[in-house]
């Protein structure tokens, strides 16, 4: 049964995979998380280093961190710690190449390294996201986050390519937008 089957929020069955999986050590409970979790810390890699077997590579290695390290997950958001390992390792890999690569077309490489908590930043993200018109947000999660290409983003929510592209491109500028006119706020 998946976790989701009873009705949770994602968030919610993600802790409780969490507790069982410490509490009995069975691989099934950590096998859902990855399985909820694969395409988008996949998504995460691949926006970093661009090469599909390197950033599976460290998507692999990211759960395996995380299965290592489970017992250090405090019960803030879970996905968020996730991807901060997820994260972390693909920062360390570009690194060790003498390479650094913009994130993302919005600009989250400036973000990652001004902030000390991951848990602020995932807070921070989420807060600049939910700024966006629904279908902005909704499309830049899709993209960004879940990995999701523009075909694929069409098929889930009925929008044309061209609309998936045109909503992108807005809400990654409106997004940028928020995020400066937040950290001039903060800095104020």
């Amino acid at each position: 049964m998946s976790a989701d089957d009873a009705g949770r929020s994602p968030e919610d069955a993600d802790k409780e995979l969490v507790a069982s999986f410490k509490r009995t050590g069975e691989s099934e409970y950590f096998a859902e998380i990855f399985r909820r979790h694969k395409r988008s810390i996949f998504g995460l890699c691949w926006r970093f280093v661009k090469d599909s077997q390197v950033s599976e590579d460290l998507a692999q290695e990211a759960f395996e961190k995380a299965y290592r390290n489970i017992n250090s997950f405090k019960g803030e958001a879970f996905a968020g710690w996730l991807f901060a390992i997820a994260r972390n390792l693909c920062l360390n890999y570009l690194k060790s190449r003498g390479q650094r690569r913009e994130v993302s077309d919005i600009g989250l490489q400036e973000i990652v390294e001004s902030h000390q908590s991951d848990l602020e930043l995932s807070l921070e993200v989420e807060s600049v996201l939910n700024l966006l018109p629904l279908h902005q947000r909704a499309l830049v999660k899709l993209f960004f986050i879940d990995g999701y290409t523009y075909e694929e983003i069409a098929k889930k929510t009925g929008f044309n390519e061209h609309e998936v592209k045109t909503h992108l491109q807005n809400g990654k500028r409106n997004f940028r937008n928020y995020w400066k006119a937040g950290k001039r706020k903060r800095h104020e």
